[in-house]
């Protein structure tokens, strides 16, 4: 299987079968779902990346599918050279293989774990900046219409198994002219995230890219997925994100604030539709049976609405 996959690497770069090429495993996720991925260099400099699926070819399509039209959402503008890129699909071994281009960034998570601000607070400000130009050059996939964003919610909350479209969020996501659907990475995390330094390389894993999802909730998602890293899981997470004094609480503000200006959304529409992330994680992890996040985004929405006031104070400030 090496061998092979060494050979197409070459072939689909246009370089010399000369046998010099190596590969290190990584075995990624066990599950039926999951890939096993091989990193091919050559002379020690990175070539490119072998995703083989464990299950399904439908698995390598869909990918290389996302990939693609994370690409097409923002065609033209220069961010689209900081997402991952496919170079090509192959059968090989009786696989379909997705071959990728090997960008050797180091995670955002490395930077994150360190807890140190000169490092955590310019990663987290890069990021969050980078989500924002996204979405603001994928401006042209945004959808406004109200049947369109009440299809995307029930769809979202199905796998819960209790559909209540009279919450208000829902009422005010479906009503407000500024809530809108769009391009959405659906993961947005450190571990998802290249960095040179503190400027983002690349952006990876797009396994759950939706052209019709919430990026809203991706921006929140990342804000949370940094804030676990840095207070844990516990009861005073939100209050030390957003309403303490922190260098990160404040970096936390100007993401939101900038977000909202660039979308045209008043912060108290966004602050009110913080449930949709919660209620968008929970049916992620329903569907993947991941009852210690389900716990997380069930005290995560009591959160965001009883501390609803001290959180809009925070980001209005």
């Amino acid at each position: 299987m090496i061998r092979s996959l060494a050979r197409a690497c070459q072939d689909i770069l246009d370089l010399p079968d000369d046998g010099s090429v190596e590969a290190i495993l990584h075995p990624g996720s066990r599950s039926d779902e999951g890939f096993v991925s091989f990193f091919l260099y050559r002379g020690g400099r990175p070539l490119c990346i072998a995703k083989v699926p464990r299950g399904d070819d439908a698995n390598t399509e869909l990918e290389a599918a996302s990939l693609r039209m994370a690409a097409h959402a923002v065609e033209g503008a220069p961010i689209v050279r900081t997402l991952d890129q496919v170079l090509e699909t192959r059968h090989i071994a009786g696989r379909l293989v997705l071959f990728k281009e090997f960008r050797s960034g180091k995670p955002a998570a490395q930077a994150i774990a360190s807890k140190r601000d000169a490092l955590v607070l310019p990663v987290f400000r890069s990021v969050a900046a980078w989500w924002i130009d996204y979405v603001e050059a994928s401006r042209s996939h945004h959808v406004f219409e109200a049947e369109a964003k009440r299809e995307a919610v029930v769809s979202m909350l199905e796998p819960l198994g209790a559909i209540d479209m009279a919450a208000p969020w829902v009422q005010l996501f479906l009503s407000e002219g500024s809530a809108f659907l769009g391009p959405s990475h659906g993961d947005l995390v450190p571990a998802n995230v290249l960095m040179r330094g503190t400027v983002v390389d690349t952006v990876i894993d797009f396994e759950n890219f939706t052209m019709g999802g919430f990026p809203s909730a991706d921006l929140v998602g990342w804000i949370i997925s940094t804030a676990t890293k840095l207070h844990g899981r516990g009861d005073g997470m939100l209050s030390n994100t957003v309403i303490g004094g922190s260098g990160f609480a404040r970096e936390v503000a100007l993401a939101v604030q900038a977000f909202t200006r660039r979308c045209d959304m008043p912060i108290e529409v966004f602050v009110d539709l913080l449930p949709l992330y919660s209620h968008r994680s929970l049916s992620i992890a329903a569907r993947w049976g991941l009852e210690r996040e389900a716990d997380l985004h069930r005290r995560l929405l009591a959160d965001f609405v009883a501390q609803r006031a001290a959180v809009l104070a925070a980001w209005t400030a």
